[in-house]
C-alpha cells in the first residue's frame, strides 16, 4: 500500500511481518517532521488491515517518536510523535526505527520500544539486525567489517585495511577539536584543559558509539563542574545522564 499523500507505504514481507516506512520529512529544507492528518488516517487503516491478518508490524521513520536526549528534541523528534506512538502500540505495535540522531540509542515504554540505529558514517559504522518471532524480536546493532572486506577483496589502501584506527580517529579528532575549543574558553590549566578535552571527545564518540562500559567516568563529575556553564557541559551532561550501553534489546 502506498500512501497518496507523501512518499510512505506498506510492505508485506509474507511471512506474518509488514513493515511500514513512513515519510515523516514534513517539507524539504527542513529537519522538522510531522505527518499529516490525511496520512495519519491512511496508516490508521493499513495498522488495523494488518492487526486483522494478525501480521506483525513494524513502524520506520526518519525521525524518533519518543525523547532520547532533551538537547536533541526541536527539529529531531516527530511533531506529533505522541499521537502516531499512541497509534501504533493500539494496533500491537511494539517497535519503531528510525536515524536522524546518528546516535546507537534506544528508549522504551512499557508499549513500544523506539531505536536509533547509528549513522553508518559514524565509528563505529553500525548496522541493526532484527530478528522476529512470534513471541516477540531482538534488537542487535552490528558493526560492519570493513577490514575484511579490504581483504578479502585484495585491496590494498591503508585505510580500509586499518579501518577501525582510520574510523575512530577520524570522528575522535573531529570531537577533540570541538571540545579543546570549549573547555579552553573556562580553564587556563592547559595540563588540565587536555584532560578534560580528551575526556569529552572520548564521551562523545561513546555516546554516539551506544556503548559507554570500557569508558572511565571516574571524573565526570569534576569536569561538568569545571566547564559549568559552557554550551559544551551542557551538552555533556545530557550524555551522563544516559551511560548504558544500546546495542541490545529486545521485547519482550
Amino acid at each position: 500500500s502506498y500512501d497518496e499523500n507523501s512518499l510512505s507505504y506498506v510492505y508485506d514481507t509474507g511471512k506474518g511481518t509488514r513493515i511500514f516506512m513512513l515519510d515523516t520529512n514534513l517539507m524539504y529544507g527542513t529537519s522538522m517532521g510531522q505527518l499529516s492528518t490525511k496520512t495519519l488516517e491512511w496508516l490508521e487503516k493499513e495498522l488495523s488491515a494488518c492487526k486483522e491478518s494478525g501480521d506483525i508490524p513494524i513502524v520506520a521513520g526518519h525521525h524518533s517518536l519518543l525523547s532520547h536526549n532533551p538537547r536533541f528534541d526541536l527539529n529531531y523528534r516527530l511533531g506529533n510523535g505522541e499521537e502516531v506512538s499512541k497509534l501504533v502500540t493500539e494496533y500491537g505495535g511494539t517497535l519503531y526505527l528510525c536515524g536522524h540522531l546518528h546516535t546507537q540509542h534506544f528508549v522504551q515504554t512499557e508499549a513500544l520500544t523506539d531505536i536509533v540505529t547509528g549513522g553508518f558514517c559514524v565509528y563505529p559504522h553500525r548496522y541493526g539486525s532484527i530478528e522476529i518471532t512470534s513471541d516477540g524480536w531482538k534488537y542487535e546493532a552490528k558493526e560492519t567489517d570493513v577490514v575484511k572486506y579490504a581483504e578479502e577483496n585484495g585491496i590494498e589502501d591503508k585505510n580500509l585495511l586499518e579501518y577501525n584506527d582510520y574510523g575512530y580517529n577520524f570522528f575522535y579528532n573531529g570531537a577533540y577539536a570541538q571540545a579543546k575549543g570549549a573547555v579552553s574558553s573556562v580553564i587556563n590549566d592547559p595540563e588540565l584543559a587536555e584532560k578534560y578535552s580528551i575526556f569529552s571527545a572520548q564521551l562523545n564518540v561513546a555516546y554516539f558509539g551506544g556503548v559507554f562500559s570500557d569508558l572511565d567516568l571516574s571524573f565526570a563529575d569534576e569536569f561538568v563542574s569545571a566547564t559549568e556553564g559552557t554550551g559544551w557541559s551542557s551538552y555533556m551532561k545530557t550524555i551522563l545522564h544516559d551511560t548504558k550501553d544500546n546495542v541490545f534489546c529486545q521485547w519482550p
